[in-house]
């Protein structure tokens, strides 16, 4: 299907990204600290997590987030969501 061919062109694109990033960085993977592992802020609170959210400064809140260690390699933002997905990624 279409959304079969767009999602492996964005995995590629991502693995591109990648590669880029390692030659830039004397062969070191990204450090990333995924907001999404961060513990709810309290006990029973629904914890749902924008990795690509600004502050008041336009600063990204979750600066080690995959999404954004790899901006200047992955510039579109639609790459980290799967045409097919229900779940949002």
């Amino acid at each position: 299907s279409a959304e079969r061919i767009v999602c492996a062109s964005q995995l590629r694109q991502m693995g591109v990204g990648l590669q880029a990033y390692v030659t830039a960085n004397d062969g070191r993977l990204p450090y990333v600290i995924e907001p999404l592992w961060f513990p709810p802020p309290e006990p029973g609170v629904d914890f749902t997590v924008d990795p690509l959210a600004k502050d008041a400064n336009g600063e990204p809140v979750y600066p080690l987030a995959f999404a954004n260690v790899m901006r200047p390699y992955l510039v579109d933002d639609r790459i980290y969501v799967c045409p097919s997905s229900r779940s949002g990624y």
